[in-house]
């Protein structure tokens, strides 16, 4: 088969799409499908455009955004007629609604017909309200976002969501037919990982330390875990190190200083995947601290796969995805979202505990091996390119 696998978004970059998008690619390529890959870089706007953007908007976020958004999406559809001109696809892959709206309008522009699938990762109108602290109806940005992911998701063949949660949000607020949903969760590959991890990482971050991968916007819930170190009663100092960067960055360094714990929470800001997991590899465990906020809730966070993969404990909110990526007690912990002082009770346990800490790590990497390795997501996803065709 001959595969268009197609995002708005750059790739490589820090988060779990890129992770998955690079693993489709590569598992593509390797079944010996022809495949080419569009992604944002191809449709990246200019920075003296964004300016006449700008002042075009009169100052008005909100004009501005939607200005810049239909540039965006008028570049991506360009891009993607482009390709359908030049080669014949059978099947065409999009992992956002901005990449599957502007397919499907080249499709009709092209007059042709190739079977789409989109694989929802999160709702993007909802993620972008909660960004901009604005509700989706008093802003025109984010009801076109919204508009264009339900167009999306009506045109789309087939929807892949990672998890429950996402095609529920597909079903209940975009009225897609259950029927057309499969649920897929993500994965990451174990033999890339523990080839990675090989090596040390760059990084000293004092140990015990505890590693929180994590963008920093609301939804991730990083200020769960700077705030668990106030209830922690261990005997050692345990250390935070915080992978990525985002808007609230400033107010949780501000957050640190005023709680004193400036000398324990180290701010890393985005580094490299192989770096984040050679951090996790050496880990006390990962924490996943996510909390439900404008309608985002957490999916099945690659971030927890890969922790689990690289054999450290996974400690994550009970929420979401996340609720079925992990068996608590058994494959990784689970605690009320929202809640330090739980948080601070299992780190505290395991560092108490070093023989569970251990059964439960090991427990992590089976169930990666045995239910979310690479081969076996890749296989699944094969199957609905099948059943599409």
């Amino acid at each position: 088969m001959k595969i268009l696998v197609a995002t708005q978004f750059h790739v490589p970059h820090g988060g779990g799409l890129s992770s998955h998008v690079e693993d489709l690619v590569s598992c593509l390529i390797n079944a010996g499908h022809e495949t080419e890959l569009l992604e944002g870089s191809s449709a990246e706007i200019a920075s003296w455009y964004k300016l006449l953007s700008f002042l075009l908007s009169y100052g008005s976020k909100d004009a501005y955004l939607h200005r810049r958004l239909e540039i965006h999406l008028c570049r991506l559809t360009k891009h993607i007629e482009r390709l359908l001109i030049n080669n014949s696809f059978d099947i065409i892959h999009c992992h956002d609604a901005a990449a599957g709206y502007a397919t499907h309008l080249a499709l009709y522009k092209t007059k042709q017909q190739i079977p789409v699938i989109e694989t929802i990762h999160g709702p993007l109108a909802y993620e972008a309200s909660m960004d901009l602290g604005k509700e989706i109806k008093d802003y025109r940005y984010l009801e076109r976002l919204f508009a264009i992911e339900k167009e999306a998701f009506e045109k789309a063949d087939h929807l892949i969501a990672v998890d429950t949660g996402q095609g529920n949000i597909a079903i209940n607020d975009f009225g897609i037919d259950k029927e057309k949903i499969s649920v897929i969760f993500n994965s990451v590959s174990s033999n890339a990982i523990d080839e990675i991890i090989k090596e040390r990482p760059s990084i000293e971050i004092p140990k015990p330390y505890l590693l929180v991968p994590r963008r920093l916007v609301e939804k991730n819930g990083v200020r769960i875990a700077i705030e668990s170190l106030a209830e922690f009663e261990g005997p050692d100092k345990i250390n935070l190190a915080i992978a990525g960067n985002g808007p609230l960055r400033d107010d949780l360094e501000s957050l640190t200083e005023k709680s004193g714990f400036g000398s324990q929470v180290f701010f890393l800001g985005s580094i490299a995947r192989d770096e984040v997991l050679r951090l996790a590899n050496e880990a006390l465990a990962v924490v996943i601290p996510s909390i439900p906020s404008c309608g985002v809730i957490e999916a099945t966070s690659i971030a927890a796969i890969e922790a689990m993969a690289c054999g450290t404990t996974v400690i994550a909110s009970n929420i979401g995805g996340l609720t079925e990526l992990i068996e608590d007690n058994k494959t990784g912990f689970l605690v009320p979202h929202s809640s330090p002082q739980e948080l601070a009770n299992i780190i505290q346990l395991i560092l108490e505990d070093k023989e569970l800490n251990a059964r439960v790590s090991s427990q992590g990497r089976k169930n990666v091996l045995e239910n979310l390795d690479t081969p076996i997501w890749f296989k699944k996803v094969e199957r609905i390119y099948e059943a599409v065709l």
